[in-house]
């Protein structure tokens, strides 16, 4: 089992020598990966004690980019889904919603 970490305990983070970010519900500690940054360091800072999983996104880091991030992986944020769990959940809600109702007999 991996360690959870609250978004309080990422956001203490922030600071050049000690660089923790969010992507995708998982906690990354970046921080000896920043100098060696292909978008430069400024990128890891401004987004260091955060959820960076927008501004990854947006970027459209490549696939070797994807498996460095194992690399830096420590834990899971408090409360988090995978995007799979997440899915599986809304797909259950789903069908619960789609369930058909049925008219009582004889009406």
């Amino acid at each position: 089992m991996s360690a959870i970490y609250s978004l309080n305990e990422v956001e203490k983070h922030n600071v050049k020598g000690d660089l923790w970010l969010i992507i995708e519900g998982k906690v990354y500690n970046v921080t000896t990966f920043a100098a060696d940054h292909p978008g430069g360091e400024l990128a890891i800072y401004e987004e260091a004690g955060k959820d960076a999983t927008e501004s990854f996104n947006d970027i459209g880091h490549s696939e070797a980019a994807h498996e460095w991030l194992k690399d830096y992986y420590i834990g899971d944020l408090e409360g988090s889904q995978q995007p799979e769990e997440k899915e599986q959940e809304e797909l259950k809600q789903e069908a619960v919603t789609q369930v058909p109702v049925q008219k009582p007999k004889g009406s």
